[in-house]
């Protein structure tokens, strides 16, 4: 029985006893392989996903900021047409 020894980029060396045990390394080294492709298949949904969010709360951010200057602006009318009904009803009781 020979030991030969494996490597990878990412992991030390690895003693491999038998041709069984090799091929056992090798299925789970493409397992491996599968596994980090449909991580970065992933993390590129997450990432499509976390720019619509930031466009959504942008969106959200934006209408709540012209609904709050439209309720500034309906109150100010609000004051107007109260004084214009002040004024009427000053003339009125002339």
């Amino acid at each position: 029985m020979s030991r030969s020894s494996i490597s990878s980029s990412r992991n030390p060396p690895i003693q491999i006893d038998s041709k069984e045990n090799s091929v056992e390394l090798i299925s789970l080294r493409k397992k491996v392989v599968e596994l980090e492709f449909l991580l970065s298949k992933e993390k590129s949904v997450v990432d499509k996903l976390e720019k619509k969010v930031t466009k959504e709360k942008e969106a959200v951010m934006m209408l709540n900021n012209k609904l709050e200057a439209s309720m500034q602006q309906n109150s100010m009318l609000k004051v107007l047409v109260v004084m214009i009904l002040l004024v009427v009803a000053l003339w009125c009781f002339k």
